[in-house]
C-alpha cells in the first residue's frame, strides 16, 4: 500500500487558485467547447465540468494532462515508466456529481493514444466511466486496446475491469474518496480508500512490460473515440478533485 511509503521526484496538486497551479507541475489544461465545459479553481479544490446541452453533439471536454494531446501521438512525452528497481505511484482525492451518467470520465494513467483518425494500441490504468464499463464507476487495468470506429468494439487486453459497487460496496462516489494506483513493469494496482475504508480493487500481472505514461484527469462527451453525444442531463455533469500526487515508490 502506498501509505507505507514516501515518493521521490513527486509532484503535486493540493491547492487550485488557478490554471497557473496546474501548469507549475507541468501538466496542461485542455477545455474543449468552453461555453460549455469548464474547470473552476476553488482553492481547496477544482470542479471540472460539462453543462447541459441536449441540442449539441460537439465534442466538449474538461481536462488536465500530463500529455500535450496537440502533439502528434508518436511525438507525446510521457512522463512515468517504472523500472525493475522504481515503481510509479499516483493518489488523488476525488467526487462525483452524480451516480448515474451517459458521458465519460477518465481519471488514470494512459499512454494518450488517440488524435483524430490515427491511433496506437490504447493503455489505461486507473479509475473509469465510460462504454467499456457501461457507464458504471470501474476500476481498469488494459493493456493494447483498439477502437474500430465502424463496428463500435474494443479489442485487446483488458485484464481487469472491476465496478466499484460490487468491489466496494460501502464506496459512494459523490463522497470524497481516495483512489492510489501503484505501477510496476509488469504488475499494476489500483485501491480506493474512503473513511475506514481501504480496499484494492484491481491487481494484476501485465500482459508485456509497460510502456511510459501519463495521468488524465477528464470529463467529456466522447463515448466512442470519433463518436460524440449530446449531454443531455438536467445539471452539469463532473467531477470534484482536491489533491493530486504522483512520483517514485522510495
Amino acid at each position: 500500500m502506498m501509505g507505507k511509503h514516501t515518493m521521490r521526484d513527486a509532484i503535486s496538486i493540493k491547492k487550485w487558485h488557478g490554471p497557473q497551479d496546474v501548469v507549475d507541475v507541468g501538466m496542461y489544461v485542455q477545455i474543449k467547447r468552453e461555453r460549455q465545459a469548464s474547470i473552476q479553481y476553488k482553492g481547496d479544490h477544482a470542479q471540472f465540468r460539462i453543462d447541459p446541452d441536449p441540442e449539441s453533439n460537439e465534442y466538449a471536454a474538461s481536462r488536465i494532462s500530463e500529455i500535450d494531446s496537440r502533439l502528434e501521438v508518436e511525438q507525446r512525452v510521457k512522463r512515468w515508466r517504472p523500472t525493475l528497481d522504481k515503481l510509479v505511484a499516483g493518489k488523488f482525492r476525488v467526487r462525483f456529481t452524480h451516480e448515474q451518467t451517459a458521458v465519460t470520465y477518465n481519471l488514470l494513467l494512459w499512454n494518450a493514444p488517440l488524435k483524430k483518425d490515427r491511433g496506437i494500441p490504447a493503455t489505461s490504468i486507473g479509475v473509469t466511466r465510460g462504454c467499456a464499463s457501461n457507464f458504471e464507476y470501474s476500476a481498469v487495468i488494459a493493456q493494447n486496446i483498439i477502437a474500430n470506429q465502424h463496428t463500435g468494439n474494443l479489442s485487446g487486453d483488458v485484464l481487469e475491469i472491476n465496478k466499484l459497487r460490487e468491489a466496494a460496496n460501502w464506496l459512494c462516489m459523490t463522497e470524497w474518496h481516495w483512489v492510489y494506483v501503484i505501477l510496476a513493469e509488469n504488475w499494476a494496482q489500483i485501491e480506493v480508500e474512503q473513511g475506514d475504508n481501504r480496499k484494492v480493487v484491481a491487481e494484476t500481472r501485465l500482459v508485456k512490460p509497460v510502456e511510459a505514461l501519463g495521468f488524465v484527469f477528464s470529463v467529456d462527451n466522447e463515448v466512442f473515440p470519433g463518436r460524440y453525444v449530446p449531454v443531455s442531463a438536467r445539471e452539469p455533469e463532473g467531477f470534484d478533485m482536491a489533491c493530486f500526487e504522483a512520483g517514485h515508490l522510495q
